[in-house]
């Protein structure tokens, strides 16, 4: 993932008065966050939880780890929650990285194998919990949108 699109969502930051974002997080702290999900994480979410670590406007959020980073944004609490206690479980293959606002996610696929670190759609009121639309190639490219929105 570039420097750009972080530098971008750095300036989307400063221009907004309702964002918040993150100060970034260790290499050690994002290999216990792995180590928890029993995942990988893709080099451009690892580069995002780095640099910024979370990210929160009135239009955006994009859930990650650092001690700065509120519960309802925290990547291992939303996936812990989404897993075990939404009416709609999620896949253990998936991590909530943001949503839509009206209770639909985008969630980025840590089982490696084939799509490994694709973004998906995943309604809320789907009839197979395991359903799921992919969106973006790659955590990168939803940034990329996100950011230009």
């Amino acid at each position: 993932m570039p420097n750009l699109l972080v530098d971008r969502l750095v300036s989307r930051a400063a221009a907004r008065p309702d964002a918040s974002i993150g100060r970034g997080v260790s290499d050690k702290v994002i290999t216990a966050a792995e180590t928890q999900l029993a995942a990988r994480f893709p080099a451009d979410y690892r580069k995002f939880l780095h640099t910024v670590g979370w990210y929160e406007d009135g239009n955006l959020w994009i859930n990650g780890l650092g001690e700065d980073c509120p519960r309802h944004l925290d990547v291992l609490a939303e996936t812990d929650w989404e897993r075990n206690q939404s009416a709609q479980p999620l896949s253990q293959g998936l991590i909530p990285i943001s949503g839509d606002g009206a209770g639909n996610l985008y969630a980025l696929r840590i089982a490696v194998g084939a799509n490994w670190g694709e973004v998906v759609f995943v309604e809320a009121h789907r009839a197979d919990p395991n359903a799921c639309e992919p969106s973006f190639p790659t955590f990168g490219d939803f940034l990329r949108d996100a950011v230009a929105r």
